[in-house]
């Protein structure tokens, strides 16, 4: 049996604590739902529009203390979904967007939809990252959360190109996805 990138990006969400997302489901991510599809450990709430699910995302990160996390297709689902980032940025929410990109050799090259987040969001964005490779993904993603926590919390964007959530990781990895010490939040005193 095959391990996919997108398996690793869900196995990354559970080690960070997250038990539940919020989308639209949309085909440039396609990977990353068939991957938490049949899990027990996560629930995935489907919404209508982009902008309920990011603010759905924004209301479970403050009923719960932990980042939310939305997942959204590239282009206009990231842009209906910036109600909520414009919120968590506002109100020093936690939130981690993951939005489904064109594959890795489409990009740059104004491929149907694609999305430049880190300019397409600047000013509102803690941070972002366009992933590359799989072997960036348990490290990003532990950023993302790290980011997202520390100081005055916030929104962090994290792109999935469609190729590289589809590819293939053999063999398996083992314990990539634990929290990194150097990367965790800080607590409410400020303090790691």
């Amino acid at each position: 049996m095959t391990y996919r990138v997108a398996e690793l990006v869900a196995d990354c969400l559970v080690a960070h604590g997250v038990d539940r997302a919020f989308g639209v489901p949309g085909e440039s991510f396609l990977a990353l739902l068939d991957a938490l599809r049949d899990r027990n450990d996560f629930d995935l709430v489907t919404c209508r529009h982009e902008g309920s699910a990011s603010l759905a995302a924004v209301a479970d990160a403050k009923l719960t203390g932990r980042a939310g996390v939305v997942m959204t297709s590239r282009g206009p689902g990231a842009f209906n979904a910036a109600l909520g980032l414009h919120v968590a940025a506002q109100e020093a929410i936690p939130l981690v967007m993951l939005i489904g990109q064109v594959d890795r050799p489409n990009l740059a090259r104004n491929a149907v939809q694609e999305i430049d987040c880190g300019r397409s969001f600047d000013g509102v964005l803690k941070w972002s990252v366009r992933l590359s490779s799989a072997d960036l993904v348990p490290e990003m993603m532990a950023r993302a959360f790290a980011v997202a926590h520390a100081g005055t919390p916030g929104p962090v964007a994290i792109e999935l190109p469609e190729d590289l959530l589809e590819g293939d990781l053999w063999p398996e990895p083992t314990e990539l996805c634990v929290r990194s010490p150097v990367l965790r939040p800080l607590n409410r005193r400020g303090r790691r």
